[in-house]
């Protein structure tokens, strides 16, 4: 499950602007027995002694949000993700927004978590998490700052700049950012001084990557005058040749707040939450595939994708005006809506054909344009009354074979409760043996589209695995066991 794309080297750099550049993996115990003396305090000048005071400061006030909200914003190389952090005495609500979608987790004083995923406008909640969708949860709760990791942030900060890590450059300048007015500080970060010793006793790894592999880096921060706090915070790093770059914007922070949040009243079960991400998931990486590609090889890319999600609006992904319009003509072919011509310009008669042509709406004809295709379109009707009476007779065909309206209308039936069947069908039913009939224990019966059906999950195909691999094992056996019967002969 993918909670917005938090990439491992941005969770790398978040740790930079909110702990001054620390990401320590070692135990502090473990640090502790190191027992060389540090390196001596760098010599400093007035401006960067100043600087170095604003910044501990600022950090200091991070110890101060008890019951916080926060909005605000990272940008990872130019792609912008919004956060909102509540903390109040009835729990904690972190929302994440992207242009992928949604993502909210709301906790309960009581430890109730309930998880919500928007795509496309439509929303999924669910309150029985899982493994997987409690690691997800507990991603975004990490937001929420703790007194702890704050202290600690202050601690490691004040180290680093006591062994000449952190080197405050140029003079701290006066800069508005967006409401704040703010004091502007800049420092670079380099380990390469430090000696393992060192670097163990703050509880950093040699090994670590942001050690190894992260060079050059430079950190700009911005201090509201009138709070004293962190408004703004830059960083910009090389890994080998290529230079990246992230930042973070506060648009408004309270160390107390009496925000309130409410709980989904509707939720899902954690399989069905499930699957709705990993559709959207695929939904949105089929678009980024199509953006990464050119001209038409990209045109074609986006009209595939339209016509099989039956979605103009993916459409308007094409830059090219005139391919965006033939864009719109491949999905009416399959999703004949008129309303989907009407914001077309040099195309607009032509998908109204093409939508007589589906639909055998003759009235359509009366709003063209040019009144010379006025012929074309009455013999796109002949056809597409033709087809909308083969769809309507199919329609009704499968209405006749669907067996439930709603869940109710379906029971569990069978020796092992190895059918799903509606309210109507009485048996007699099978008394059946086999190892796979264990799987459905547990499993939901319901009425799916129409059709009483049980509701498949994870831990269903998990027993069919399990099971087959057993099969396969005793298949084996006897195999072997033939085998060496035929061998003593």
């Amino acid at each position: 499950m993918q909670i917005k794309p938090i990439y491992v080297l941005l969770l790398a750099v978040a740790v930079v602007l909110i702990g001054a550049g620390v990401y320590y993996l070692q135990n502090q115990k473990e640090a502790g027995a190191n027992t060389q003396t540090p390196p001596a305090p760098p010599t400093m000048t007035e401006q960067q002694k100043k600087a170095a005071q604003l910044l501990l400061a600022a950090l200091d006030k991070d110890i101060e949000l008890e019951q916080p909200y926060m909005r605000y914003y990272d940008e990872e190389n130019g792609v912008k993700t919004e956060y909102v952090v509540i903390k109040n005495q009835e729990g904690a609500y972190v929302k994440e927004e992207s242009e992928w979608g949604k993502f909210e987790v709301y906790r309960t004083a009581n430890n109730t978590t309930v998880v919500c995923a928007t795509y496309l406008n439509e929303t999924r909640c669910t309150d029985k998490t899982n493994e997987e969708i409690e690691a997800a949860a507990a991603g975004l709760l990490a937001r929420i700052p703790t007194k702890d990791d704050a202290r600690e942030n202050k601690r490691l900060t004040e180290k680093l700049i006591d062994y000449g890590a952190i080197k405050f450059a140029g003079e701290i300048e006066e800069e508005k950012i967006g409401q704040f007015e703010t004091w502007k500080i800049k420092y670079e970060l380099d380990y390469r001084n430090l000696t393992v010793q060192t670097l163990l006793s703050l509880g950093i790894s040699p090994q670590d990557p942001q050690v190894t592999q992260v060079s050059d880096w430079k950190v700009e921060r911005w201090v509201d005058k009138r709070t004293g706090r962190l408004v703004k915070s830059k960083a910009s790093y090389k890994i080998g040749l290529a230079r990246y770059q992230f930042m973070r914007m506060y648009e408004e922070v309270e160390p107390q707040t009496n925000k309130k949040f409410e709980l989904p009243s509707q939720n899902v079960e954690g399989d069905e939450f499930l699957l709705f991400i990993k559709r959207a998931q695929e939904d949105y990486e089929g678009k980024m595939k199509c953006l990464s590609l050119a001209g038409q090889e990209k045109w074609a890319c986006i009209k595939g994708l339209a016509k099989e999600k039956k979605d103009s609006k993916i459409c308007n992904m094409i830059e090219e005006k005139s391919e965006q319009e033939k864009c719109v003509l491949v999905v009416a072919e399959v999703e004949p809506d008129p309303t989907i011509c009407e914001g077309l310009a040099a195309l607009k008669d032509d998908c109204y054909i093409v939508v007589v042509g589906q639909t055998g709406n003759r009235t359509l004809c009366e709003k063209l344009a040019n009144k010379s295709l006025g012929e074309a379109c009455l013999k796109a009707a002949v056809e597409g009354e033709r087809r909308e009476a083969e769809r309507r007779a199919e329609l009704e065909k499968r209405a006749m074979m669907r067996n439930c309206q709603r869940d109710e209308d379906c029971y569990v039936a069978g020796n092992q409760g190895q059918y799903c069947v509606p309210t109507t069908n009485k048996g007699p039913f099978e008394n059946e043996s086999s190892p796979f009939l264990s799987c459905f224990k547990n499993l939901s019966c319901g009425c799916i589209e129409g059709y009483c059906s049980f509701r498949k999950n994870k831990e269903y195909y998990s027993c069919i695995d399990k099971v087959e691999e057993e099969l396969l094992k005793e298949m084996i056996r006897e195999l072997s066991k033939k085998a060496k019967n035929q061998t003593n002969d």
